[in-house]
């Protein structure tokens, strides 16, 4: 198996994203400008707001691609419907 999309994506959709203070998903948005990740990051929330120059979408249809990674930050109850999610627009991981 190739692992090359998991440890060096192309692009990267957060799950959880809220422009609340102490929101996980927005400090991993914020951390990947701020350490310079240059392939392209999407975000996936409650509500279509921006996050540090990065569009949160509230539908994951209006995401323009499939990502090579998900990162999932719901509470374990949304986890089953999360993976769902994603599985459904194609990605893998």
């Amino acid at each position: 198996m190739n692992l090359d999309k998991l440890f060096f994506p192309d692009s990267i959709l957060v799950l959880g994203v809220s422009d609340g203070q102490a929101n996980l998903g927005k400090e991993v948005i914020k951390n990947l400008n701020r350490f310079g990740y240059g392939g392209r990051v999407y975000g996936l929330g409650r509500r279509d707001i921006e996050v540090e120059g990065r569009r949160v979408y509230q539908d994951i249809e209006q995401v323009p691609e499939v990502p090579d990674v998900a990162i999932l930050l719901v509470p374990a109850a949304a986890t089953v419907e999360a993976l769902e999610t994603v599985a459904a627009k194609g990605s893998g991981m």
